[in-house]
């Protein structure tokens, strides 16, 4: 049995509690504290995890299901004669799945559920032993989209040239009165704000970008669901389908999932370069 799984690319980072650069990149140790194996109950729902590491990623295997509801009959699709369901309520069938990894090399996170982008920051975060926290953040690979569910703006960070403004612009101005200098080679601007109309402003960020007029564009915002998300136009988020084998339950093998999964990784990372 073949079936099909969407993964979508995330970026994992931590915010440390230790460190002066409040954002550190994750490394193969940051896993190493995580248990081979656990479970959790959440609401109402039981979690089964299964932790791989290998010095080119780190994964979770995923299997859940719900005790309840639960039916004190089973009927038999072939005969319509119904039994005793000999499942407890205490029970469940894990027939549900889903797959993390973190590719060490590409530095990004790929997700099989984003619907469990919150739930999966805690869960790393409560069973590692970082001085910190897990955060999870959504890469959006057209702008527009970014623009549409962005509900305010928090931070934008760029890297410009001095061709960026005109020499008689209010800009440039600004520019001189702030650097000291008419003419800086370069420089960088970070600033935050508060939720206001902005978008006009983004979009003309994203023209001066791809007139190289700007590099190192990022966006960070909060979108409608209260969740940080990031545009960073250096590395376009992107979502994929890999084809795997199911044993005869059903169920995706973790160890065959993830031959398929860094195969295709190392395919797009090499239609990047």
């Amino acid at each position: 049995m073949i079936g099909e799984i969407t993964f979508t690319t995330l970026k994992l980072i931590i915010d440390s509690n230790e460190s002066i650069i409040s954002h550190i990149e994750v490394c193969k140790r940051d896993f190493e504290s995580i248990p081979s194996s656990f479970s959790q109950n959440e609401n109402n729902t039981y979690y089964k995890f299964r932790k791989t590491l290998t010095n080119d990623f780190f994964a979770l295997s995923i299997e859940y299901g719900k005790p309840n509801p639960h039916r004190d009959t089973l009927v038999n699709v072939k005969t319509d004669v119904e039994d005793e369901n000999k499942r407890t309520e205490d029970e469940a069938e894990l027939s549900k799945q889903s797959f993390l990894m973190y590719h060490f090399e590409s530095k990004r996170l790929y997700l099989s559920n984003s619907k469990q982008i919150k739930y999966l920051s805690n869960i790393l975060t409560q069973k590692s032993e970082i001085n910190g926290k897990f955060i999870i953040q959504r890469l959006y690979k057209n702008f527009n989209d970014f623009i549409a569910i962005l509900k305010s703006v928090d931070k934008i960070r760029f890297s410009g040239f001095k061709n960026l403004f005109n020499q008689d612009s209010r800009e440039f101005k600004a520019l001189e009165d702030l650097t000291g200098t008419s003419s800086p080679e370069s420089f960088t601007l970070e600033a935050s704000y508060d939720p206001a109309n902005l978008k006009l402003f983004m979009r003309r960020l994203k023209e001066a970008h791809s007139s190289n007029k700007i590099e190192e564009l990022m966006i960070c915002g909060i979108d409608e669901n209260g969740f940080e998300s990031i545009y960073n136009v250096e590395t376009f988020s992107r979502q994929f389908k890999i084809r795997c084998s199911k044993n005869k339950e059903g169920i995706f093998t973790k160890e065959q999932l993830y031959i398929e999964l860094i195969n295709k990784i190392e395919q797009l990372c090499a239609e990047e370069i």
